[in-house]
């Protein structure tokens, strides 16, 4: 076989459908040349990657260029789509606790699985409540790190309710609502109830119109 024939023959050993990357010496076994005439094998993909034809691949195996560029924009594509992912947040359901900072609970992949939930630190929860549902961004975990993922809200983006029932106080002559079930923090301010005939201790049924954060008070009517 002349040299011609052998780069034909490597060439369209490496360019079929069924080919994985392999060195020049698992070539040569495919291929079923004698081990005196591996050198001859070894310039011919030599040759075949000089004029473009082939090119080497990671641990120099030989392969397609057409099969490189592929996986290549797999992997781009792929990096692209995390990235993306994570400019774009991760949505879930928001969990407050009573002392302020809270878990969001991912919903259930497409093959059944659970994610963790993530959690979020009091200063990171913005305004949201219990039963919100928020996007959020998580924060990359260390690595080797067997700390619990956690994240920050990004925003809300739809509530679950504005409208609360609580108990009804008064500090330093304000009217205040502790909300059932620990969904805030914070008692939220209401406006003046003295219309209404409340009395300090009554269950009250407010409609919250601002939503507390960790740096604004909310309100409520």
């Amino acid at each position: 076989m002349n040299t011609a024939n052998l780069e034909q023959q490597v060439r369209q050993h490496v360019q079929a459908a069924n080919y994985q990357p392999v060195k020049p010496k698992v070539i040569a076994r495919q291929l079923s040349i004698p081990e005196d005439r591996f050198p001859e094998l070894r310039r011919a993909i030599k040759k075949l990657v000089k004029r473009g034809e082939l090119v080497y691949g990671p641990k120099h195996r030989v392969m397609s260029p057409a099969s490189k560029t592929a996986k290549r924009g797999k992997a781009e594509t792929a990096k692209r789509g995390k990235a993306e992912t994570a400019k774009r947040g991760k949505v879930g359901t928001f969990q407050r606790h009573p002392d302020g900072y809270g878990f969001v609970r991912m919903p259930r992949k497409e093959d059944g699985t659970q994610e963790s939930d993530v959690y979020i630190p009091r200063s990171k929860t913005g305004d949201a409540a219990t039963g919100d549902q928020v996007r959020i961004r998580v924060k990359p975990s260390r690595r080797g790190s067997n700390s619990r993922t956690s994240g920050e809200i990004l925003e809300v983006i739809r509530r679950r309710s504005y409208r609360f029932v609580g108990s009804y106080q008064e500090f330093k002559q304000r009217g205040r609502v502790l909300v059932d079930g620990a969904i805030f923090a914070q008692p939220i301010p209401v406006e003046d109830p003295s219309a209404k005939r409340i009395q300090v201790g009554d269950k009250v049924a407010i409609e919250v119109v601002r939503f507390p954060s960790r740096t604004r008070a909310g309100q409520a009517v």
